[in-house]
């Protein structure tokens, strides 16, 4: 029984951390989005294009960023199950 209780800990631990990078990578998508469709609704025709450019780049670098906070922590969790069981 011990056994089922810490995969079901580990797969509790595993959703969760799904959930919060889930939850951080919308709330900066939507952050970006949101001052570019601003920006874009006043701007002049010849001027957006340069908007869009700037907005792919912002949300590629927030990606990045939330990528590289949470990427070590899911590298962790394969040890962290292996070792459940020893």
């Amino acid at each position: 029984m011990k056994g089922s209780e810490q995969t079901t800990s580990f797969d509790m631990a595993v959703n969760a951390l799904n959930v919060l990078l889930e939850r951080e990578l919308t709330a900066g998508w939507e952050k970006t989005a949101a001052s570019t469709c601003q920006r874009l609704m006043i701007a002049a025709a010849e001027a957006k294009q340069p908007i869009l450019c700037e907005y792919f780049k912002d949300a590629a670098e927030d990606i990045a960023g939330v990528v590289d906070s949470y990427f070590p922590n899911y590298l962790e969790w394969p040890g962290l199950r292996r070792n459940a069981y020893t």
